[in-house]
């Protein structure tokens, strides 16, 4: 969170004398929907989210959209080394009945990122297949 933060410090006064721009944090499910053994990490995706949406009401009068993507259960390297036994159980709580793609949550960062989203902002995008609704 603290080195998010720092970076997004240290690029804000050059997008905001650019006067446009687009501020896109990693944040997490766990920051909005915790789960047992998870508060520290919960924790600090939650001050992730509390940061985009106070930038993006601080930032949205000089053209700079400050949004967050919040992915749940995605197949990763890191995902692949817990058992088997584990990550079946983390499925069985997905609507979707899946784990989510490290493709799919591109797929939102570059909409984000796009001029397709252009009156978004302040937004925390789950995805998640559905853990957090």
């Amino acid at each position: 969170y603290f080195a998010q933060m720092q970076i997004t410090q240290s690029m804000m006064g050059s997008i905001v004398k650019d006067g446009e721009g687009v501020i896109l944090n990693a944040a997490s499910i766990a920051g909005i929907d915790g789960d047992v053994g998870n508060a520290v990490y919960g924790a600090t995706k939650a001050s992730m989210i509390l940061l985009t949406k106070v930038l993006s009401k601080e930032l949205a009068p000089s053209k700079i959209r400050v949004n967050a993507v919040a992915p749940g259960f995605i197949a990763t390297e890191m995902t692949d080394a817990v058992p088997e036994n584990i990550r079946n159980e983390w499925v069985k709580i997905i609507p979707m009945n899946r784990a989510g793609t490290v493709e799919e949550v591109a797929g939102v960062c570059l909409f984000l990122a796009s001029d397709l989203s252009t009156y978004v902002t302040g937004q925390v995008i789950g995805v998640d297949g559905g853990m957090g609704a």
